[in-house]
Order: C-alpha cells, then structure tokens, then sequence
C-alpha cells in the first residue's frame, strides 16, 4: 500500500482499492468535544425552531370559538421563544468558558468592552 493508505477489507471491482487512514485531528480530544457539543446545539435549534413554527401554524389556522377572544401576535409568539432561548444558551457559553468566571470574563470582552 501507499503510505498513509490503507488497503480496503470491502471486496471491490478493482484490483487494488485503497481508502484513506483517518487521523486523529491536531486540536485533540478537546476538538472533538467542541464538534459534538456543536451538532447537540445545532439540532436542538432546529428542533425547537421547527416545533415553534409548526405550534405556530397550527395555532393559527384551527378553528376558534366566536368568544375565544383576540388571536395573539405572532411578535409575541417569537419574543417568547427567542426568550425560551436565552438559558440554553447562556448555559452554553458558561460550559465553554470554563465556568462562571470565564462565562464573566468572556461577556465583558465580547459584550462590554466592545465599541
């Protein structure tokens, strides 16, 4: 084999069919953890995103009683949700800062001390 190849144990047309050698990436087990945390994040947004559409459109379009009372704004319905949001994502950022100290120190130079 090629150096840095590996020979592929899956039968193939091919005489010689080679895959490449996964390396661990340079950044460690640290990279990692950050990668996973990342996707968690990105599908727990989706997901809570793609529910308040859904409630929302339903919500909306169900039929309603004539003494149900006003619909409600739909600004309403996004402030909430985007106020849903805040915990989880403060929570976040204190877990990679390191704690509450770094999750201080991070707000006041990405928050406070910017112009």
């Amino acid at each position: 084999p090629q150096p840095g190849m590996m020979r592929s144990s899956i039968p193939s047309t091919a005489a010689t069919a080679f895959i490449p050698e996964r390396k661990p990436h340079p950044g460690g087990w640290l990279w990692g953890e950050m990668f996973k945390l990342r996707n968690v994040v990105l599908v727990l947004l989706v997901a809570q995103t793609t529910s308040i559409v859904l409630l929302m459109r339903y919500s909306r379009t169900v039929v309603r009683p004539l003494d149900a009372g006003p619909m409600y704004l739909a600004s309403a319905a996004v402030f909430l949700a985007e106020a849903a949001k805040l915990p989880c994502c403060l929570y976040m950022v204190a877990r990679v800062g390191g704690g509450c100290r770094g999750f201080v120190e991070l707000l006041q130079s990405e928050v406070l001390n910017q112009p």
